[in-house]
Order: structure tokens, then sequence, then C-alpha cells
């Protein structure tokens, strides 16, 4: 939906512009005019989401290495993945706030279209990735605070834990090709990331190219949507309450042995929290869109609407990572006192520099 009305709105026919037998002519790449509402969102989505990907891509390295020692403990290792694939959203947001920078500084230069298509369909698998790993986490808890004794199948988990993000993953290498395929005539920078910026949710290039009709397009899309975004979140809402339950139900019966396992629910329902709060909200963006586009009738309103949208859409997988690792950071006391080991290397570095080579000089 989002893609036919942006070719609409530019008074081009969608059979055409998606019609993957019927190239346009290379020697005539597609111009298209940047407005005001494309430099101001990139001048100020960019920047900071940059600095925000910076401290996630430092910061989750430090959760991987404080959780490996437990990487043998479901929980922990739920937390290592969470932050790896946090890691690889903060890598492709590096990426894609580079090309905007660059698209907008120049927008007649020219970058190759695949690895545009690859690290936007592989942001999208690893937020996926992220929201499937946070799913787990809140279902082995809540199961593990119901039913104490009750042995959970680590097994199986671990091997969904693998199985089903390589699906996933296999399937976001097929829409690379399918996004390829369909936008492979959009030689021009910006024009090109204008289009592909759509991309939204694994399976969405495999869909628009295998439905051609507006109407079931919506309702595979909507359907995809809700399966990779707002069940998980009804699912953890519901662990969490689970969770909740159960927490009281134990301090109550006995508050003096508030210890450590505790203290682990407690983080374990916080992560949680952030996850529905932020993932909740990608799906409504999307409802949003669905209800309200029909309102916007011109260009102007057009490209204000859709700025704000890829603002929100871009940035939630980053929120929810940096508000992932601030509970951690605020919950475990180990990843602080690493963080502050880190901090004296890194001031120590100058005066060790110094020294060495003063002792080389003097040699």
């Amino acid at each position: 939906y989002f893609i036919q009305s942006n070719l609409r709105l530019m008074d081009m026919s969608p059979t055409q512009s998606l019609n993957m037998s019927t190239p346009l002519d290379m020697s005539t790449p597609l111009e298209m005019t940047i407005g005001p509402h494309n430099q101001s969102v990139f001048d100020y989505m960019a920047p900071v989401n940059l600095c925000l990907a910076a401290i996630i891509l430092t910061q989750n390295a430090v959760i991987i290495w404080d959780y490996y020692a437990d990487r043998r403990r479901l929980s922990a290792l739920l937390f290592i993945l969470i932050a790896a694939a946090d890691m690889v959203s903060a890598a492709v947001e590096v990426a894609r706030g580079t090309v905007a920078l660059v698209c907008r500084r120049d927008p007649h230069s020219n970058i190759p279209g695949i690895p545009v298509i690859v690290f936007l369909c592989l942001g999208v698998f690893s937020y996926t990735a992220s929201v499937f790993f946070n799913l787990v986490l809140a279902v082995v808890k809540a199961v593990h605070l119901s039913q104490p004794f009750y042995q959970l199948n680590t097994t199986l988990i671990k091997t969904s834990l693998i199985l089903l993000p390589l699906i996933s993953l296999a399937t976001s290498a097929t829409d690379v090709v399918c996004w390829y395929h369909t936008f492979y005539h959009h030689r021009h920078c910006f024009s090109f990331f204008e289009y592909v910026e759509a991309i939204s949710y694994v399976g969405e290039g495999v869909m628009v190219t295998l439905i051609q009709q507006w109407e079931k397009q919506n309702i595979a899309g909507g359907f995809l949507i809700l399966s990779q975004f707002l069940v998980p979140c009804i699912v953890v809402i519901v662990c969490m309450c689970v969770q909740v339950h159960f927490i009281r139900k134990m301090n109550a019966a006995a508050p003096q042995n508030l210890n450590s396992g505790n203290r682990a629910n407690f983080t374990t329902l916080l992560v949680s929290l952030s996850f529905f709060v932020c993932t909740s909200a990608y799906p409504v963006i999307f409802s949003v869109e669905y209800t309200c586009f029909d309102n916007l009738n011109n260009r102007h309103n057009f490209q204000l609407y859709k700025d704000l949208l890829m603002a929100f859409k871009c940035s939630l997988p980053l929120i929810n990572a940096i508000l992932f690792l601030l509970v951690l950071l605020a919950r475990r006391e180990t990843i602080r006192r690493k963080n502050v080991l880190i901090i004296q290397k890194i001031l120590r570095f100058p005066a060790m520099m110094f020294r060495t080579l003063k002792q080389s000089f003097s040699l």
C-alpha cells in the first residue's frame, strides 16, 4: 500500500513500475525532486540515530562479554542473542544514516542498489529476530515462575532459537532478490533510497512480487505485520501478567527471601515491558498509516507524513535496544564494573603510549 501510493502520487503507473519484465531505459535514470521535508527528516533523524547506534554497539558488546560466561543458562543465552540482534540493527542504522547523509549532500551520486537493499532487509530481519528472542524470554520466565518444578526442554528451545531465525534469514534473502528485481531500474541514488525505505517486515518483497493486486497486498501485508509484531506483543503482555502475579505471590509468602532470583525475575519483567512499549508501537504506526492515507490528497501532506512515519519506524528498533541495555546497566552490577574498567583503560592508554614511546627513544 505504501509503495503503490508513493508511485501513484508521483504520477507513475504502479503496473509499469512494478513490472519486472519491462525495465526502463538505463541511459535515462529516474530524476526526482528532493523536497524540504526530505532534507529535514534526514538532517534530524540520521545524526541522532547514528549516535544511538554507536552507544548500542559499544554497550551491547559489553553485555555479551558479561553474559558469555553463563551462556549455558537459557536466560543468559537469550540476553546474548537479544544484544547481538540489537547490534545488527544498530550496524544497519549506521549504514542507513550514512547513505542518507551522502544522498542528501550529493543527490546525483550513484550507489549500487544491492548493498542498500541488503542492509535494509538485514535490519528488518534483525529486528524480527530480536522480537522473537524477547518473546521466548518472556514465555520461558512465565513458565518458570508458574511451574517452578517443570523441566523445560532446553534442547528444543535452543533448536528453535536457531531454526526459526534461519528461516527468517532465508526469507529476507529472498526479499533482497525480489526487491532488487522490482527496483533495479532506479539507479538514481536518492530516488532509489526513497523507494526501498518502505521495507518494513520480513517477507514484504516476496509478497509484493507474488501478489499484484492492491487489495490483496493490503491483506497479506497486514497478516505479516500482525504475525511478526502484534501477536508477540500480545503473548508478552500475557506473560508479564503471569510473572507479576507469581512474583507478588512469592513475595507475600516469603518477603525475607528477596534473593538474586527475584532480582533476575524483575529484570526480565522490565526487559519485557520495554520491549512491549516499543514493539507494540510498530504495528500501530502501520494501522494509522492504513486508516489515514486516503486523507493525504496532495504531495506536500504525503511527503510530510511519510517522513514522520520513517522517523518513527527507523528509530523504534534503536529505542528498544537502548531501553534494553539501560535496564541491564541499572540492574546488573558486573556490567557497570566492566564499563568502569573499559573507561579506565581508555583514560590510561595515552599515558601508557607516552611511557612506551619515551622508553623507545631513551634506548
